[in-house]
């Protein structure tokens, strides 16, 4: 669903998660994990981007995998 600009995570009735639904999931998910607080989903999706640039994996491939639309926020993962 992510390729056509859909949403990729729906909630029971089928709408889009808000913002504010994921942030309290995440909070609760790290608490039953025992994971100390202040982990975030935008800082997973960073470690997803770093992890893959430290596997040398090409930029273009990193643009698309993050869903960037241009190089531009791409390069802070690549530096």
């Amino acid at each position: 669903d992510r390729s056509r600009g859909g949403t990729v995570l729906k909630n029971a009735y089928g709408r889009s998660f808000s913002e504010k639904s994921l942030t309290g999931m995440m909070q609760h998910w790290t608490r039953q994990a025992g994971i100390p607080s202040g982990y975030t989903l935008h800082g997973l999706r960073r470690t997803f981007g770093t992890y893959l640039a430290e596997c040398n994996i090409q930029a273009r491939a990193i643009m698309e995998a993050m869903g960037h639309s241009s190089m531009t926020v791409t390069d802070e993962y690549v530096r």
